[in-house]
């Protein structure tokens, strides 16, 4: 359990419910904004629209085709022998103009490579959501972790800030000591050099503390961070069997993904080799200037195209599919492997962090008793200047250490359910 100071200063760092407290809550609905999230929306958007383009070559498909020709036609006229010098004929060009329509109607009736073609947009739009999925899971553990870098700098700065309080009531005691004669000028000077310390380690946790917030900031989107509200760590199922993590890491389904669309791969390859079937209705139009009439055509036709022969290429592109789904299930393997070995981490880190901050609390508890005994001495006259500074440093020493352990154990709770792949 906490101590009682220290769960005062988790509530002056943390705030409560008040107006402008920032919970984690909305800082991990504030994280889908994140420009990687956004990325990977577009990546999903781009998926989608390939499947809706692979579609459409199963469907009906039309051309109009329009073509006007212009020529010179030749015309001999023959003239009257009435002038043995005029030459019996004379040649002539006629210009002539031809315009021609065309409009016709293709429906595919078997196309493998069409139907293979959305089976691998299908697979690919699965991966593309997939990776949107992975995109949010890291980036909501990513503003945990620095959610709770903030909640621990705002606490080390608020013992920071009580030991420098305590640093100048040490000083004022030690120079009312001086005036009456119990203690020596390097008593002063020591209890000086002692506030400057603490005073240059607030404005270092401070500093710390700013760029925590920031660092926040850049993840969730907000504008400015203010006080956050300390959050109840939550339950953890302390067996989750292997079996259930590889359902719901996002990770592992975007790998699976990655195995299935290079499979749709192989058979895309395949599918450009085998014969396709599609019929087509053709209208024609034609004016004929020579006959002064319209001539119309109409045409069905059926067409049946089968490539047989590509010099190898179907099997040397057969070949780099089949390796790039071997690749891609061996990294679902060591991916599976890393995963168990992540959560056996994570629990052997729960667990000592457990042991480790109790044994902080012992020794925070120590440390105060310790201070207390010696300020009371050192009122007396009984204890150095030494030995109160040393006691205060010991009680700084500790307080850090108690702060760091217990946002660290919380932290590590939410690291443990981040690799088992479960909601927080």
């Amino acid at each position: 359990m906490y101590q009682p100071l220290v769960f005062l200063i988790l509530l002056g760092a943390g705030g409560g419910n008040a107006e402008g407290v920032l919970t984690l809550r909305e800082c991990l609905e504030s994280s889908v904004r994140h420009e990687s999230v956004r990325v990977a929306d577009h990546a999903v958007e781009g998926a989608r629209a390939g499947l809706s383009a692979a579609r459409a070559l199963l469907g009906p498909s039309s051309s109009a085709e329009g073509t006007l020709l212009r020529n010179s036609q030749e015309l001999t006229i023959d003239l009257p022998p009435s002038d043995p010098e005029q030459p019996p004929s004379i040649l002539l060009f006629q210009p002539e103009r031809t315009r021609m329509g065309e409009l016709s109607l293709r429906q595919p009736i078997i196309e493998p490579r069409a139907w293979a073609s959305v089976s691998a947009a299908r697979s690919g739009v699965r991966r593309a959501e997939s990776e949107r999925g992975e995109a949010l899971w890291e980036m909501r553990y990513q503003t945990v972790v620095q959610f709770y870098e903030v909640l621990r700098a705002d606490a080390l700065v608020e013992i920071a800030r009580q030991a420098e309080r305590r640093a100048k009531t040490h000083a004022e005691t030690t120079r009312r000591f001086h005036e009456n004669g119990r203690a020596t000028e390097t008593d002063v000077r020591r209890a000086d050099v002692a506030v400057s310390e603490a005073a240059s380690r607030l404005a270092e946790a401070q500093a710390r503390a700013d760029l925590a917030r920031k660092r926040l900031s850049r993840i969730t989107g907000v504008e400015s961070v203010g006080r956050l509200e300390s959050p109840k760590p939550p339950a953890v199922a302390p067996d989750t069997p292997l079996e259930e993590v590889v359902r719901h890491r996002p990770d592992l389904i975007r790998s699976r993904a990655s195995v299935d669309q290079a499979e749709k791969g192989v058979r895309l390859v395949g599918a450009e080799f085998w014969p396709s079937l599609s019929v087509a209705g053709q209208y024609i139009w034609t004016d004929e200037p020579t006959s002064g009439a319209d001539r119309t055509t109409w045409r069905a036709l059926s067409t049946v195209s089968w490539p047989f022969f590509e010099s190898g290429r179907r099997v040397a592109e057969r070949r780099a599919r089949l390796a790039d789904v071997r690749q891609a299930a061996m990294q679902v393997e060591a991916l599976e492997k890393e995963v168990a070995l992540q959560i056996e981490e994570a629990r052997s880190r729960l667990s000592t962090l457990e042991q480790t901050l109790g044994w902080s609390e012992q020794a925070l508890a120590l440390a105060r008793e310790t201070l207390e005994a010696t300020t009371h001495r050192f009122e007396q006259g009984r204890a150095s200047q030494t030995e109160l500074v040393e006691a205060e440093t010991e009680l700084v020493s500790a307080e850090n250490r108690r702060i760091e352990l217990a946002y660290s154990r919380d932290l590590a709770i939410f690291t443990l359910l981040h690799v088992l792949g479960l909601p927080y």
